[in-house]
């Protein structure tokens, strides 16, 4: 049977005679082995045009700069940014060429948006353009941050430049903005905790491609428990986590997003497009809240989730022409305290697209509404701050991450002997080992080796390893491969 280096040998066979390609026997065989599968990619991939970039961040730095991250780049391709013609929607320019990452893009004007996408490109073509991202270049801190996680493409009109909608009214609420692809988190390009306010964009995402997936609740929840404020929209989010999910889908959806999910589509299929505010709501005498059922400039939204408050939140929106009873309502609002967290978090979640709310001027009002909620909350976060006693802990460095055994974390806290925890958890949130150790005030190394409570080797996947000293916790991600 074949090993990497004896295929490899065929492939140069298969490329050096032009052939058309080669065999494998059998797929499904090598269960979680790569080898193989990295060896084909290698060999055969810088033959071809390159892949649609996917994991893709644009930040915000200062000075009328921003900086471009993407993770999919190869050193034998260019990286072509395009930017959308001011005034002139879907027309685009290119406002330059690089061939390494990150991209540094100077000169660029104050308090203006951009909407950009990227393009690979090698000798062998150029990749499909990503999704529609953007910025606002400003020179105060970006606390606000936009996160494209629609990626559906099956029975929906995912133009993916949602964004747009999303942008423009916080650009109308004055608020600059920095974004990324929901890959970008889980990948580590973006730090949600480097920001006060996320506006998630979930669109029709659903089972079939994963609101919230087990790999990204981590970082919200941990964001959100940091005393942070959560604006996310989308119509399938309840029917994805509860109806299709499973007992930690379920779990983030009651704790974190608050809400108790009640229907597939409240109403029934396609028989209501509407919604208003709820009195003593943020968004209290709004009403005539129109969404598209296909005739807009988004998608048909015909399945939007009915929902319910629960665990401290209140109804903030519902539909019309329904029965809030039985069929659900249309968002939630809360402020409070997220887990056994001691800060003061916040939360707006719309059971249908943002993007899919008309006129604009609706759209910019509840954005609005939304931004106006959010400060009253960093008050809160504020009080919440200043009554608790001043800790830091940082964590400088992970390595070798990814590992194939062990892992050294190195970490400071800013107090000596004080009791650190130190958790390692799984993707879905299961504590595999705990210890603790006392603080020195300087920077000090911790080692894991690789194993559970019960001193067993834990398998290839995704883990995290936590740093906790009575309310404060940071966590980093760690990948292990075998």
């Amino acid at each position: 049977y074949d090993d990497s280096l004896s295929l490899s040998m065929k492939c140069d066979f298969a490329l050096e005679n032009e052939l058309k390609g080669i065999g494998i026997w059998a797929l499904g065989y090598d269960e979680s082995q790569d080898e193989l599968w990295n060896l084909i990619h290698e060999k055969f991939s810088l033959r071809s045009p390159p892949s649609t970039p996917k994991t893709i961040s644009i930040k915000n730095i200062g000075d009328n700069k921003i900086k471009i991250n993407l993770k999919e780049h190869k050193e034998n391709e260019d990286i072509i940014v395009l930017v959308e013609r001011v005034n002139e929607p879907d027309k685009f320019d290119t406002l330059g060429i690089y061939n390494k990452t990150p991209i540094l893009i100077e000169n660029l004007n104050q308090n203006q948006i951009y909407f950009i996408k990227l393009v690979l490109s090698n000798d062998f073509g150029d990749s499909t353009p990503s999704e529609l991202l953007g910025v606002i270049p400003s020179s105060n801190i970006t606390k606000s941050i936009i996160i494209n996680g629609f990626d559906r493409t099956i029975n929906t009109n995912n133009t993916f430049d949602f964004i747009k909608q999303h942008g423009l009214a916080l650009q109308k609420k004055n608020y600059s903005f920095d974004s990324a692809t929901n890959e970008a988190i889980t990948e580590g390009l973006i730090n949600l905790n480097n920001y006060q306010f996320t506006d998630w964009i979930l669109g029709e995402e659903g089972s079939s491609s994963s609101t919230f997936s087990l790999e990204e609740q981590p970082y919200v929840e941990d964001f959100l428990n940091s005393g942070n404020f959560l604006f996310v929209s989308g119509s399938e989010i309840g029917y994805d986590l509860i109806a299709e999910g499973d007992e930690y889908d379920k779990s983030f959806y009651s704790n974190y997003l608050k809400s108790e999910y009640i229907s597939d589509a409240a109403g029934g299929h396609q028989n209501t497009y509407k919604g208003y505010g709820i009195n003593g709501s943020i968004f209290e005498n709004l009403d005539g809240i129109n969404f598209d059922d296909g005739l807009q400039d988004t998608y048909d939204v015909d399945w939007p989730d009915g929902i319910r408050p629960i665990n401290g939140s209140s109804l903030a929106l519902t539909y019309e022409n329904t029965s809030y009873e039985t069929d659900g309502g249309m968002g939630i609002q809360y402020l409070g305290k997220f887990s056994n967290s001691n800060f003061t978090g916040g939360l707006i979640y719309i059971a249908v697209g943002f993007e899919t709310i008309y006129p604009e001027s609706k759209r910019n009002l509840i954005m609005s509404r939304i931004i106006d909620f959010f400060n009253v909350q960093l008050n809160e976060v504020q009080i919440d701050r200043e009554s608790l006693s001043p800790s830091s802990i940082s964590v400088h460095n992970i390595y070798p991450n990814p590992t194939n055994s062990s892992i050294i974390s190195e970490f400071t806290f800013n107090k000596s002997n004080k009791n650190i925890l130190i958790n390692i958890t799984d993707i879905l949130g299961r504590t595999l080992k705990t210890t603790s150790i006392m603080s020195t005030g300087l920077k000090q190394q911790w080692k894991w080796d690789g194993t559970n409570a019960n001193d067993e080797n834990v398998g290839s996947g995704i883990y995290f390893i936590s740093f906790r000293n009575k309310n404060e916790i940071q966590s980093k991600k760690i990948t292990i491969i075998k």
